[in-house]
């Protein structure tokens, strides 16, 4: 989606899942979620059940409002030097200044804060807040960073959730492999082949998820995948490369 829900919106989002522990609108701080308290530079790119995919653009120079935030897992795409203020105990705390390297995977705890470029750059950082507990988990799933670790590899992880990164060549494919349901970001790439399978990994049939789907991505892109089996090829010109965040169990 290409744009933060309005608080109406999200407030049935949440409403309307019943595995969720908690509003993760109204947090024990009484500060606001961070795409209410700066819209403009945090919007929410893709969401499921789980989670919620979030693109956050902090200029040079620029600072959000004091906001809460859930667990929540990051990549920084374009990285710089953020001073980060802590609002744990509902007024402004120690601040800290912090390198953030592109590349970077921090896992961050729920808490409140406020964030302020003091770099000469701009800073963009995709990050899933977690928002449930719903998960669907394949029969018989295989993690593509076990059947293509030249492809797929875990950049940070805890008890939760995964942070992966597919990185793959033109004209390569991968082996039929699972996930859980998860959210992706698009960092580099033209086209990708997708050929869904079923749980005997046989080729889909009848209706639902066609058996092929090709789909032209561009950097930037995001989306939500259902849990499920498939192999994956390159039939584009660049080299793809994707962010993913999926719940481990």
């Amino acid at each position: 989606m290409g744009c933060c829900e309005s608080v109406d919106q999200q407030e049935a989002i949440a409403a309307a899942n019943t595995e969720q522990p908690f509003d993760f609108l109204k947090h024990t701080s009484g500060l606001p979620d961070c795409c209410t308290a700066k819209p403009d530079g945090y919007k929410v790119v893709a969401e499921n059940k789980t989670g919620r995919l979030i693109e956050m653009t902090l200029k040079a120079g620029d600072e959000d409002p004091p906001h809460d935030h859930t667990k929540h897992y990051m990549y920084v795409v374009a990285g710089g030097k953020l001073q980060i203020t802590d609002y744990s105990t509902g007024a402004a705390g120690e601040s800290n200044t912090v390198e953030m390297p592109a590349g970077a995977p921090p896992i961050i705890p729920a808490g409140p804060h406020q964030v302020k470029n003091v770099g000469e750059t701009d800073v963009v950082i995709v990050f899933v807040e977690i928002t449930g507990k719903y998960t669907s988990t394949p029969e018989g799933l295989k993690s593509p960073c076990s059947t293509n670790p030249e492809c797929y590899k875990s950049l940070a992880s805890d008890d939760d959730w995964f942070t992966g990164l597919m990185e793959m060549a033109p004209g390569a494919r991968d082996e039929p492999h699972g996930h859980r349901d998860h959210l992706l970001y698009v960092l580099e790439g033209d086209k990708l082949t997708i050929h869904n399978l079923g749980p005997d990994m046989s080729p889909l049939e009848g209706d639902g998820p066609p058996a092929k789907l090709d789909a032209d991505i561009a950097p930037g892109a995001a989306m939500a995948v259902p849990a499920g089996h498939h192999w994956v090829e390159n039939t584009g010109t660049a080299t793809c490369k994707i962010i993913f965040f999926e719940p481990i169990k």
